[in-house]
């Protein structure tokens, strides 16, 4: 699979790390977006158009499998990047708005940092790739069905 890491303390230190920098990123989006003159509905609706075409490339592609680079720590690569702290979902944290949006970001990357030490400790060894697969386009639909919501959410906001 893409988590092809030995230590469970590198998968949750990277898991971690993604989801400080994208809370990181969702608390300094105001200021961002000033900086940019881009207002929180166009962010979305940019976000938005990422995210289907990510969700849609997910739903038939896989994942590639990336092997611990022995130059680098491992819970940097390949479980912090580019697994867990990618464009896309950076672009999404940088549309989040206000308290409620910056709550969203944070609830969603302690999620992501469960299901990804779930998936480490039993999916490689208990599911078969068939099984991953399966799981990875549903990903990609759930991130679809995301950005739908997300874009929806922008334009009644413009």
């Amino acid at each position: 699979g893409c988590l092809a890491v030995p230590k469970r303390a590198d998968v949750v230190l990277g898991a971690a790390t993604a989801g400080v920098a994208y809370v990181a990123l969702a608390v300094a989006a105001a200021t961002g977006r000033d900086a940019l003159d881009v207002s929180a509905p166009n962010a979305r609706l940019a976000a938005a158009l990422v995210l289907v075409a990510v969700g849609l490339h997910a739903i038939v592609t896989p994942l590639p499998s990336l092997p611990p680079d022995p130059a680098r720590r491992a819970w940097l690569a390949p479980v912090c990047f580019p697994v867990l702290l990618r464009p896309d979902l950076a672009l999404v944290a940088l549309a989040a708005d206000g308290a409620a949006g910056i709550g969203v970001v944070a609830a969603g990357a302690v999620v992501g940092l469960l299901a990804t030490v779930a998936w480490w400790a039993i999916g490689g060894r208990v599911v078969g790739p068939r099984v991953g697969r399966g799981l990875g386009a549903l990903t990609g639909a759930l991130l679809v069905l995301a950005a739908v919501r997300l874009l929806l959410d922008g334009l009644f906001a413009i």
